[in-house]
């Protein structure tokens, strides 16, 4: 992993999927700028499909911020993952939306003999190295949730709205959702990582930690489950209840 390749793929202004996908190149990268990941393996760490992988590819190739050449096996003609060099083209990028992804055009670059003069307060400097943390964050998230739970349900909003990893995707009631909306749910997860729970498969009831249900004309906090019971806080105890018994609200 090169620190360097990784902070500069923070400071581009790439955003959505494309921005994942050169993240997870420069996390491949050796301090030469250079990597070669499999399509396999980046889809993976950026959480999206191979399809979407080899066309945001080629999209960044064609901006010129990575360069690809094909690698073949030594002695071989049969060819083997691609060697990526991390270019990263013009310094300053603008976003634009196209269908699902996000791509980029370069600002116009004034001529040598204009010479543009900036300043940056440290407020500046302290939101952007804030955004790189934040964004550096997100992935490791997103790669952990990919790694850990392939296969498995690991969150839920509700019994009827469950979140699992399927071949390395998310998928919403076990079926797979196009990026766009993918992209909305990571960054809902995210924001709401207290709906994650490694023991969903056991009890969908989970979900109900940190509600409230009536008892004895009172109310009572939920604060775990265990196997069909609810623990709940009531008179400054912790009491079990069947889960079948009572209601929440």
């Amino acid at each position: 992993m090169s620190v360097k390749a990784i902070s500069l793929a923070f400071d581009t202004k790439l955003s959505g999927n494309v921005k994942l996908v050169l993240l997870a190149l420069a996390d491949c990268a050796n301090d030469n700028m250079q990597c070669f990941p499999s399509y396999s393996h980046i889809s993976k760490k950026a959480s999206i499909s191979i399809s979407t992988t080899k066309r945001i590819v080629k999209k960044l190739e064609s901006m010129q911020i990575i360069k690809k050449e094909n690698r073949y096996k030594k002695g071989k003609r049969q060819q083997t993952s691609n060697i990526y060099t991390l270019t990263f083209g013009s310094s300053s990028l603008t976003p634009i939306k196209v269908q699902n992804d996000t791509t980029v055009v370069p600002q116009v670059t004034l001529p040598d003999s204009v010479i543009a003069m900036s300043y940056k307060s440290s407020s500046s400097l302290t939101t952007t190295q804030s955004s790189r943390e934040s964004e550096r964050d997100f992935l490791d998230f997103k790669n952990n949730i990919v790694k850990n739970f392939e296969g498995k349900i690991f969150g839920a909003n509700n019994s009827n709205y469950i979140y699992s990893i399927i071949n390395g995707l998310l998928c919403v009631n076990h079926q797979k959702i196009d990026t766009k909306k993918a992209f909305e749910e990571w960054h809902y997860l995210y924001r709401n990582q207290h709906i994650i729970n490694p023991n969903l498969d056991n009890n969908i009831n989970y979900i109900n930690i940190g509600k409230r249900i009536e008892i004895e004309n009172n109310f009572a906090k939920i604060v775990d489950i265990k196997d069909d019971f609810y623990v709940i806080e009531f008179n400054n105890q912790k009491k079990l209840v069947k889960i079948e018994d009572v209601r929440v609200v």
